[in-house]
């Protein structure tokens, strides 16, 4: 999903937007040696917060539909920017896991998430909860699939 962050913005707003080529998630260090770079880096907010909250990096904007609870950097839709972008994670089962099986890996998920041990945990690292249960994060995932397709076709990243 990074390698394709500075297209989103770019998709919706038409605007010419200057992209650094990068292999990974950018380092600080790969940061600070530009003068802009837009978008830094989807969802990541907490691996450079400490360097922001120095003044060492200013941040433009963040991909998040929302803000981030107690920090003051606007969404890209706030500045009219139709995009988002979000920097989540799962546990996937293979295609052939028995329904059974299914039902209790998703229930002791969920039950972890859930527990003051892991909200405390989130908490500490400003993550945002984000948790879906199976059924849905599998309706989540074929949406941001469709998303990516259509910008990775734009690009003409896709094998015809």
């Amino acid at each position: 999903m990074w390698a394709l962050s500075p297209s989103l913005p770019r998709r919706s707003t038409a605007t010419a937007m200057a992209a650094i080529a990068l292999t990974s998630s950018p380092s600080l260090a790969q940061l600070k040696s530009v003068e802009i770079m837009a978008p830094a880096n989807p969802g990541g907010y907490n691996e450079f917060a400490t360097q922001i909250k120095e003044g060492k990096l200013r941040a433009l904007a963040i991909f998040s539909p929302e803000r981030i609870k107690g920090v003051d950097i606007p969404t890209f839709k706030e500045q009219g920017v139709d995009v988002e972008l979000v920097n989540w994670h799962a546990a996937i089962a293979s295609d052939d896991i028995k329904p059974a099986d299914l039902k209790v890996l998703d229930g002791a998920v969920g039950k972890m998430v859930r527990s003051p041990q892991r909200q405390t945990i989130a908490a500490e690292h400003g993550w945002v909860d984000s948790y879906l249960p199976a059924d849905q994060f599998a309706a989540f995932l074929q949406d941001e699939q469709a998303r990516i397709r259509t910008v990775l076709d734009d690009l003409g990243l896709l094998k015809q």
